[in-house]
């Protein structure tokens, strides 16, 4: 996730006037961290922790060239819900075949070769959570029992258009204007 908070005209339209009114002070100030906004906010106004809270929601803003943020706990990074993705990649070969603790692995290592080759160029620093990774099979119903008609020749198709447009005329020469 890479957000700043930012207190603009932009954030402070979606607040109530009594608290846009409040933060006045703060206009065109950003900071890089929750913590760092909430204690400036505080500092510089007499509002609830509650409604402190509201505003940080309402004045987070999303920001490509900020630093990623941090998870609260561990070295892990914040992931950032909106650009969320889902890949299908095709299982490894013989994967029926092989044990449970093989089939992770080779899951696993698939979808590492398939971050490496197709999402990284693309997003340098995308992850994958292996807890959320699902395995499934997808039919495709229409490639396995699919049966080609094909289709009219063109000269039954213009037969019927001569036929509908004679009817039209029939039609139209009853019409008086």
């Amino acid at each position: 996730m890479r957000r700043v908070w930012r207190i603009d005209d932009a954030t402070l339209a979606g607040l109530a006037e009594e608290t846009a009114a409040a933060l006045a002070g703060l206009h065109g100030r950003s900071w890089t961290t929750s913590t760092a906004a909430r204690a400036a906010i505080i500092a510089a106004t007499t509002l609830d922790k509650k409604v402190v809270t509201a505003v940080l929601k309402t004045i987070a803003v999303a920001d490509p060239a900020a630093e990623p943020l941090r998870a609260k706990t561990g070295d892990e990074y914040e992931p950032d819900t909106d650009l969320r993705d889902q890949e299908n990649i095709p299982l490894p070969a013989g994967y029926l075949e092989m044990s449970e603790d093989a089939q992770t692995k080779a899951v696993r290592e698939a979808a590492e070769q398939h971050l490496v080759s197709e999402i990284h160029p693309y997003v340098p620093d995308a992850w994958i959570d292996h807890a959320k990774t699902r395995i499934g099979y997808e039919i495709p119903f229409t490639r396995q029992f699919y049966v080609y008609t094909p289709p009219r020749p063109v000269a039954e198709i213009r037969a019927d258009i001569d036929k509908l447009e004679q009817q039209i005329q029939t039609w139209m020469q009853g019409l008086t204007l």
